[in-house]
């Protein structure tokens, strides 16, 4: 687990008690954080986004690229849309989901619209099959969409902590 505010990321390995494991600089206020496995080697790296650009740290390389396709901005979020090369970035705003096919300066996106404006965006591998997903939730509710499972139909469920009501 980790955090992140203004720059300074604590992550801590959750086989660990107590503090902390690792503090690193990278970013500053302002910036959205970001989490992936950038370079496909299996660990995770932080990254950050503002207005438009998107600045990733791979093993202590730093990547800044724009990546803007909706013109809005909106919220980060990454995925390994095509279950090869680890993840890249994406953008969700007001139900409208943007991946990007590459970490890179003028990468081509996949623009699409799904889900209500409110949704909180959520990514994973919903069906086992080594492609994330995109999802949202909002309300005690959420909604997955397994477009990569031939087909399959969106699944909507209610789920929340104990002692939450669902509405």
């Amino acid at each position: 687990i980790g955090m992140y505010r203004d720059g300074l990321w604590l992550l801590r390995n959750s086989a660990t008690l107590g503090n902390a494991n690792i503090e690193v600089r990278f970013g500053e206020a302002g910036w959205q954080p970001i989490v992936g496995d950038w370079n496909g080697d299996g660990i995770d790296n932080v990254g950050v986004y503002r207005d438009g650009q998107f600045m990733l740290n791979m093993n202590g390389t730093v990547q800044m690229f724009t990546f803007d396709p909706l013109g809005q901005g909106g919220t980060p979020i990454a995925g390994d849309w095509d279950g090869i090369n680890g993840d890249t970035v994406g953008l969700y705003n007001a139900g409208v989901w943007a991946l990007a096919d590459s970490n890179m300066a003028n990468a081509s996106a996949n623009v699409f619209s799904y889900g209500e404006p409110t949704w909180l965006p959520v990514v994973g591998d919903w069906n086992e099959n080594g492609i994330d997903t995109i999802g949202g939730y909002r309300n005690g509710r959420w909604y997955l969409r397994n477009h990569n499972n031939a087909g399959a139909s969106d699944v909507a469920f209610a789920f929340a902590g104990v002692g939450v009501p669902l509405t």
